[in-house]
């Protein structure tokens, strides 16, 4: 929520866009920010584990590329699908 009252995510959204890039779904309540690399648990760690350490970092850096919007659905579908591969990988 501190994201939102300071205006963080919206510009997030202005920037990377205010629709999933898998399915074109734009309730911002539903969009969150994927680390395209699925590198998030590092980037969380330099920057704390909280929604706004996160987009402030985003915005402090100019909008990097490593970033997309995707909406809960479709990220979760990425998370499972990368765990599944993961999984794969080590068998």
């Amino acid at each position: 929520m501190v994201a939102w009252k300071r205006g963080l995510f919206p510009r997030i959204l202005g920037h990377y866009g205010p629709r999933c890039v898998q399915c074109g779904f734009d309730n911002p309540l539903a969009l969150v920010v994927d680390h395209v690399k699925d590198d998030g648990h590092l980037h969380r760690k330099q920057v704390g584990n909280t929604p706004y350490g996160v987009y402030a970092d985003i915005v402090r850096r100019g909008f990097p590329p490593d970033f997309q919007i995707l909406c809960a659905n479709c990220n979760t579908i990425k998370l499972r699908l990368t765990y599944a591969m993961h999984n794969q990988e080590d068998k």
